[in-house]
């Protein structure tokens, strides 16, 4: 297979619980099945980045056969990398955060040197690892002299933006973080959309499709349409979805103030990338590219997985942004009621049901009993108690825990309930 063939266009694709997929990005082996599907048809976007072998882990790879990996490649990138002089209008400056990454490094960085917009810079910034991340990095600079590399002491995915953002030199800036992917053509879309628009408009962002941890996309639902004045819908929750997502004018960025590091210091590390585009909002429009463009992956050892520092960090930004926009209190209070419905409805899936209490607690600061539980999970509990009354299992929230544990539920006899929880959430 040409290297010209490794990255083609996504595909959406219908699938019914175990129907087999073709490759999704590049750790997906042919034949493997999905797992945990609810038992309904579903629309599933195919990112199919990688469709060549899958890379081992890094750990297990040698200098020699990464660079093998790179035999034959096009030198388009190379000859595309602006080496001086004046910069073209659309010059891009990638920037990718970096720590310990280095099981999801390459494939972030291979699929951004696949852009079908060439002009472009992709500037690491490793933030302390103290794994093969920067080894990794090297590699790719080898192959590619767009590719940079800065090391710093650990002070967080704020500063380690922000330090990225600092060094670039293109006009435009458009974050990664080290564990997502992009679709090819994610760049050449949004500079064409950016392009069409005037001077007011100072982010486009996409739509992004959920992966995980092996990269096999699980959900394609978030397609936000929020476009020109966002303020008041940004206020509501960060519909943009992640810091994978946007392209930034790098003024507009600079204006806004970058990243916030203080929140990482204040242990509400989590929703920069949310804070900096309300900053943004308040000043300029918002475009949207209305396709799914970037994977973006969901591993337990995310930042968003510690729910408590989530909520922290949310009630923080909200804070601020009260201060300074009071007109926008009622959005903003009904914006933190729909995150914690969130939240809760993405740990109930997950079943994580020591995060679940935390968050139970939280919405029962402003509700009582079991009317603090949402609909899908109040019906689920109520069908679970009908079939199991006689069988003694335990009620999943309302039981208080055992001395010593995490939770009240026993996750082992969990099978049924937690598809209970998944189903009810269509009703």
């Amino acid at each position: 297979m040409q290297d010209a063939d490794l990255y083609s266009e996504s595909k959406l694709v219908s699938f019914k619980q175990d129907s087999k997929l073709i490759l999704p990005p590049q750790a997906i082996l042919p034949g493997r099945r999905t797992k945990g599907g609810n038992g309904y048809a579903c629309v599933v976007f195919m990112l199919s980045f990688k469709v060549g072998k899958a890379h081992p882990p890094a750990s297990q790879r040698t200098r020699e056969t990464a660079l093998s990996d790179s035999q034959g490649k096009s030198t388009d990138a190379q000859a595309a990398c602006v080496s001086g002089g004046a910069l073209a209008p659309e010059f891009v400056s990638v920037i990718i955060p970096a720590r310990n990454a280095e099981q999801t490094i390459d494939e972030t960085l291979r699929s951004v040197r696949q852009q079908t917009h060439k002009d472009l810079e992709i500037i690491v910034v490793d933030d302390g690892s103290h794994d093969q991340t920067t080894a990794i990095v090297a590699l790719h600079a080898q192959e590619d002299t767009r590719v940079r590399l800065i090391c710093q002491a650990n002070g967080g995915v704020a500063a380690a933006r922000n330090a990225g953002i600092a060094a670039a030199r293109g006009e435009l800036v458009a974050p990664v973080d080290a564990d997502d992917v992009w679709r090819p053509t994610k760049i050449e879309r949004q500079l064409r959309m950016l392009r069409s628009a005037g001077p007011d408009v100072g982010l486009v962002y996409c739509w992004s499709a959920q992966i995980d941890q092996q990269g096999m996309v699980v959900n394609t639902r978030e397609m936000p349409t929020h476009t020109g004045d966002v303020l008041a819908a940004l206020c509501l929750g960060n519909f943009v979805g992640n810091g994978s997502a946007a392209l930034m004018r790098k003024s507009c960025v600079l204006e806004a103030g970058g990243y916030d590091p203080s929140l990482r210091s204040r242990g509400a590390q989590g929703c920069e990338d949310w804070k900096l585009f309300l900053r943004m909002a308040e000043q300029h429009l918002f475009l949207v590219v209305a396709d799914h463009l970037v994977g973006y992956r969901q591993t337990p050892a995310a930042m968003s997985v510690d729910v408590a520092q989530m909520l922290r960090s949310d009630a923080a930004v909200r804070s601020e942004v009260l201060g300074r926009r009071p007109e926008f209190a009622r959005t903003l209070r009904r914006g933190r009621d729909m995150y914690v419905d969130w939240l809760l409805q993405r740990e109930f899936a997950a079943g994580r049901w020591a995060n679940c209490r935390h968050i139970l607690a939280e919405r029962r600061k402003r509700r009582s009993s079991i009317r603090a539980l949402p609909r899908f999970i109040r019906s689920a509990i109520g069908r679970a108690r009908q079939r199991r009354r006689e069988s003694g299992v335990r009620d999943l929230f309302l039981c208080p825990a055992s001395a010593g544990s995490a939770s009240a539920f026993d996750p082992s006899s969990s099978a049924e309930f937690v598809r209970e929880g998944l189903d009810a959430k269509a009703l």
